[in-house]
């Protein structure tokens, strides 16, 4: 990695680093201004898109910015029908993955969703809602993390780093561990399931499909706990269900085992995706390891000890210019946020 290479590679780094901090600080001050009442007299609605917007219009003057085509540079290219048969097929193997983490992390805190279920449920009519929730968020989400930061951090850093990252940064944008926990594992898939295919469109339909389906059927089990008129709401069984740490350990169980049935299923479609559209080459890439280990130095021959080194002051590098100031000041204030959300009672 040459010096203007590099300077390069820092620069389109940074910049991806002060637009999550700019995020970042646009949520938290939406949060600060909810908590203090602000937005009460306001229809729920708005202030969920208040949310949606702190992410996309910082996005939107990224993109102008910088000029970027919304083909080449964030993916929306087409892709071929059987891949969309696929993608449905991954985003249903998703489901037992992300159950089982959201089982684990609610050994630690409560069911964030079930939890806000009758502010959700009472913001709109349900078709707005699920319309909402089902497509408008995810879109805006998929340009912001998967369009820019996925696709922008694979320009400064290997294809499986820049996936793992932006995917963290998905996660905890949502600043709450609950939520994050899940986000991470669905965010570094959607960026891997994007690279096969080459285009942002599979990850939006694998986002449109989860988000509609866990929306409508909050809905429906809001609209059968009204029917029965037990007196109790889905928060309420939701957390007292929780607290039966028994029945979380064996939820966790079989969520467990078909989790991994589900991840070995998951790879040989996410493989067939990347052939299909004949990116099999590049996904294969993602994850073959690279030589330059220290072992490898210490066994190597003089005529390669020079090389591999070469390789191992690339990816400390690379790490350096994905670990930026502004990038890593907007992760410690979500951190912060999550530690707070997770103390507070």
């Amino acid at each position: 990695m040459n010096i203007l290479e590099k300077n390069d590679k820092q620069k389109g780094a940074t910049w991806l680093g002060v637009l999550f901090l700019v995020e970042t600080a646009l949520s938290v001050g939406l949060m600060l201004l909810a908590s203090a009442g602000v937005f009460d007299k306001m229809p729920m609605l708005f202030t969920m898109s208040l949310a949606e917007l702190s992410i996309l219009i910082p996005s939107g003057i990224y993109i102008f910015v910088k000029k970027l085509s919304w083909k080449d540079d964030l993916g929306f290219k087409k892709i071929k029908a059987g891949t969309v048969v696929m993608t449905v097929i991954a985003t249903i193997l998703l489901s037992p993955i992300t159950s089982f983490v959201n089982v684990l992390s609610q050994f630690f805190v409560p069911n964030t969703m079930t939890q806000a279920s009758d502010t959700l449920t009472e913001a709109a009519p349900w078709f707005v809602i699920l319309f909402y929730a089902g497509v408008i968020a995810p879109i805006c989400e998929e340009i912001a993390f998967r369009g820019v930061f996925g696709r922008e951090m694979n320009k400064v850093a290997s294809l499986l780093k820049a996936s793992l990252v932006s995917g963290l940064l998905f996660a905890l944008f949502h600043m709450n561990l609950n939520q994050m926990a899940y986000a991470f594992v669905l965010g570094t898939v959607f960026a891997i399931v994007n690279i096969a295919s080459g285009s942002i469109i599979t990850s939006i339909i694998c986002h449109v499909l989860i988000n509609t389906f866990n929306m409508g059927l909050l809905l429906a089990m809001n609209a059968v706990m009204k029917v029965l008129g037990e007196g109790v709401s889905i928060a309420q069984a939701s957390e007292t269900a929780r607290q039966q740490k028994g029945m979380l350990v064996i939820m966790a169980a079989v969520y467990g085992v078909l989790a991994v049935i589900a991840f070995f299923i998951l790879s040989v479609v996410i493989k067939w995706i990347a052939e299909n559209e004949g990116n099999y080459e590049v996904y294969r890439a993602m994850f073959k390891k690279c030589k330059g280990g220290k072992t490898d130095i210490v066994n190597a021959g003089d005529d390669d000890k020079q090389e591999i080194t070469d390789v191992l002051d690339d990816k400390q590098k690379e790490d350096r210019v994905l670990l930026n100031v502004p990038m890593m000041i907007g992760v410690i204030a979500c951190a912060v946020i999550i530690i707070i959300d997770m103390v507070a009672p």
